[in-house]
Order: structure tokens, then C-alpha cells, then sequence
């Protein structure tokens, strides 16, 4: 049962740390190209009927700080569990509005 128990413990631990370096590497690559992120931004925001002149940079600004507060979130050991859920709502949400984009509004992936 000890094996077992340091196992798991190494597990979440590798689980944690790739979480980590999956949302630094997407929120620090959408620095990069930030300009090219908000024109897709505004896009997304024009087709779902929203005014993407206003909420363009509000929303991409946004998207990337949630990133980098989930990863602060995953790397501080009392806080892994929110980051966790936190990682897991966003992506849902992104997953969420990928189909409500394709299914409700008949636009194109």
C-alpha cells in the first residue's frame, strides 16, 4: 500500500508540473503574437453578436491573466487544488464555446 501511495503522489506531482508548463507555454506564446490573439478575439466576439470593438482587448487581456493566475495556482502547493479546477473550467469553457460557436451560430471552425 506504500508504493502505492508514492506512486499516486508522483503522479499528481508529474500531473501538476505539466499543467504548469502547458499554460505558460500558451499564455507566454499568445504574448508573442498578441496582436494576431485579439484580431481572432475580435472575430469570435463579432460572429457571437458582441461589440468587439469595446470587448477585443478587455477579453484577450483577460484570457491571459487567467492563464498566468492558474499556473501561480498550480505551482504553490496549497492552492494546486483551485488551480486545478480552475485549469479544468477554462478549459471546459473554451471547449464550450468552440461548440456553441460551430453547433448554435453555424459558423466555421
Amino acid at each position: 500500500m506504500k508504493k502505492y501511495s508514492i506512486l499516486w503522489w508522483w503522479l499528481v506531482q508529474v500531473s501538476r508540473l505539466v499543467l504548469v508548463a502547458l499554460f505558460i507555454f500558451t499564455a507566454v506564446a499568445k504574448l508573442f503574437v498578441i496582436s494576431t490573439i485579439a484580431g481572432n478575439v475580435a472575430e469570435l466576439l463579432s460572429s457571437s453578436g458582441m461589440d468587439y470593438e469595446r470587448w477585443t482587448w478587455p477579453a484577450t487581456v483577460a484570457v491571459i491573466s487567467v492563464e498566468f493566475l492558474i499556473v501561480i495556482l498550480l505551482v504553490v502547493p496549497r492552492t494546486a487544488r483551485a488551480g486545478a479546477v480552475a485549469a479544468a473550467v477554462l478549459l471546459m469553457g473554451f471547449a464550450g464555446y468552440a461548440l456553441y460557436y460551430v453547433y448554435v451560430l453555424q459558423a466555421t471552425a
